[in-house]
């Protein structure tokens, strides 16, 4: 998180202008917010590290000022994670120059934050051999790029870090569902609901049921009756009739635990619990 600066807007009335000219003469003015800017590093607080997981943990960093008066460029971002010894080891994107545990990333053109802002240093950082559940580690940031008033501009110091847990369970991810074509009222679609436990626990859940809920739209709960071991795949049939046709009418279908309400332990990637169904999509422009 980055302080928020505000700047205050002073307007003298008439009678006031030659009495604010005699003070500002003898003064050092600051410069104006136009003529300020400052540099800033994008990175998580905290990630979980799964232990045995093949794909590692993405860790996504950034560079970002914030005043797109000037043009900032020549960005780099120093990472250092001798913090992570015996828990957790890096691999380097290509815009990374690593040098033991350090390395200098480049970004050639530094962006204000907004819309258009995406992390320009993908690590990928995998549980270390031999490391245990609940082993923590941390991994420092530094920066400086060519800009703003003064011709350089440096990230605070001290500010910005990242730690890392190793934890032990499930990592179930929900495979990207197909879009729903051709529906009208009456007919029943199958949409075929793939799981896969990219963790190194395996996870299991009640007898197999399912009960219809209603918030808004129905819901429905489905608890499956199986255990999905490391890099296990499975495949639900799940049965949709269409009773009247809305384009682009969406639902989401989320893992959860039995337990409502909560999260998976653990769980390293919780965004790929989550998926859209989508009912006669428009098509693509």
């Amino acid at each position: 998180m980055r302080p928020v600066f505000v700047h205050p807007l002073v307007r003298f009335g008439t009678g006031a202008v030659a009495t604010a000219g005699i003070l500002l003469a003898g003064l050092s003015v600051p410069a104006s917010a136009a003529e300020s800017d400052q540099l800033w590093i994008a990175a998580p607080y905290e990630k979980n590290l799964q232990m045995g997981a093949g794909a590692g943990t993405p860790v996504e960093v950034g560079l970002y000022h914030d005043n797109d008066t000037f043009t900032v460029t020549d960005g780099r971002l120093t990472v250092d994670a001798s913090g992570l010894a015996g828990v957790a080891e890096v691999t380097w994107p290509e815009n990374c120059a690593p040098s033991g545990t350090t390395a200098v990333c480049t970004v050639a053109q530094v962006p204000v934050i907004g819309p258009d802002y995406s992390p320009q240093v993908l690590l990928n950082v995998h549980a270390a051999d031999g490391a245990e559940a609940g082993a923590r580690g941390r991994i420092t940031y530094a920066a400086t790029a060519t800009g703003g008033p003064e011709g350089t501009l440096e990230a605070p110091l001290d500010s910005f870090e990242t730690t890392l847990t190793v934890a032990s369970g499930p990592d179930l991810a929900l495979d990207g569902l197909d879009p729903v074509e051709g529906a009208t009222p009456g007919t029943v679609h199958t949409a075929p609901l793939t799981v896969t436990n990219e963790g190194a626990d395996p996870r299991t859940t009640a007898a197999g049921s399912y009960r219809a809920g209603r918030i808004g739209a129905p819901r429905y709960v489905c608890e499956m009756p199986y255990w999905v071991l490391e890099n296990t795949v499975r495949t639900f049939r799940f049965d949709l009739r269409i009773d009247a046709v809305v384009p682009n009418a969406k639902g989401q279908v989320a893992l959860r635990p039995v337990i409502t309400g909560t999260g998976f332990p653990h769980d390293p990637r919780p965004g790929n619990n989550t998926g859209w169904v989508t009912v006669n999509p428009t098509p693509a422009a």
